[in-house]
């Protein structure tokens, strides 16, 4: 219950104001949403996936982070995981027994942060599209 909230919190929090308002105001109306909202809430929803996944998967069977827990139990700590880089710092895993490759995927999720005008650091997701390829 304390990891959700948390995650929950983390999440909106990352989204920033402008984008919290409006979402307020036309949650069930995805055609009338600003190109800012509509490019913060994809990058969002697509770093928590990706996020969750590739912490869920590099460290599913390691015997001192995830490894001892149920698959509910390990599913909960890799999202929590893949959630709380980007704005929050926080952890339920010890980061001292996490493999290297989760590393690189926590480093490149608090690079990237949040939402502009949100509680994340990072060069936020507005910014990651730009980017040339």
């Amino acid at each position: 219950m304390v990891s959700v909230t948390i995650a929950v919190a983390i999440i909106a929090g990352g989204l920033g104001f402008p984008v919290l308002f409006e979402l307020r105001r036309e949650l069930f109306t995805p055609s009338t949403w600003t190109l800012h909202t509509r490019i913060v809430v994809w990058a969002t929803l697509i770093l928590l996936v990706v996020g969750t996944a590739a912490v869920t998967a590099f460290e599913w069977s390691n015997p001192n982070t995830l490894g001892p827990l149920s698959v509910p139990g390990k599913l909960l700590a890799g999202f929590f995981q893949g959630v709380q880089p980007r704005t929050a710092g926080f952890n339920s895993l010890s980061y001292g027994d996490m493999n290297e490759t989760t590393w690189l995927v926590t480093d490149v999720l608090m690079f990237i942060g949040g939402g502009p005008a949100g509680t994340a650091g990072g060069i936020k997701v507005t910014t990651l599209p730009c980017l040339p390829s």
